[in-house]
């Protein structure tokens, strides 16, 4: 049954989790650009491309993360989980530990 099944890709990163708050906050930090007074036309006009072009980042963003979730919840993606294979404590691993015996 599970062949069907699309293993969601890599690991997910806590990185991957914050891309959206730094997106906002990119955005929140664009629009005061874009709503300042004291700026050249030309200056408003580059940012105001910069921050419809940061929304429709969000949107695509938050689509994806939505059918991730619908496609996890439904079953037709599963997380895979990843363990981690440390090897320099242990003496039998570690060429330093074990040249020591």
């Amino acid at each position: 049954m599970q062949e069907w099944r699309q293993v969601v890709g890599g690991p997910l990163k806590a990185s991957h989790m914050r891309q959206p708050y730094l997106h906002s906050v990119k955005i929140y930090h664009m629009q005061q650009e874009v709503n300042r007074t004291d700026t050249t036309e030309e200056h408003h006009n580059q940012c105001q491309t910069k921050l419809n072009i940061l929304l429709e980042q969000q949107k695509d963003l938050s689509t994806a993360i939505e059918q991730l979730i619908n496609d996890i919840e439904s079953g037709r993606k599963y997380m895979k989980v990843y363990k981690q294979m440390k090897m320099y404590n242990d003496p039998n691993l570690n060429p330093v530990l074990y040249g020591k015996k």
